[in-house]
């Protein structure tokens, strides 16, 4: 019994393992890639991903600002030690 369960698993394995080499996935590249394999410009593509980071990092520090001013939230005196 265990070891048709161990047979059974090694082929649902198998079938949900294969996996191809750029070389052999170049050879019918319709059916196997599945990607746009067009070249980009790494400056936009820097520039696109610096709009999203500053613009993500901008809306949450203000929305943090926001909320204080809104909760009336003041700042603590510093002590000095």
């Amino acid at each position: 019994m265990a070891v048709v369960l161990v047979a059974l698993i090694e082929a649902r394995r198998r079938q949900f393992l294969s996996a191809l080499t750029l070389e052999e996935a170049k050879q019918n590249p319709a059916e196997n890639i599945l990607y746009d394999t067009t070249p980009y410009s790494k400056i936009q593509q820097f520039g696109f991903s610096a709009l999203v980071v500053y613009g993500v990092l901008i809306l949450f520090t203000s929305s943090l600002a926001l909320g204080a001013r809104l909760n009336d939230v003041r700042s603590r005196k510093r002590v000095n030690l």
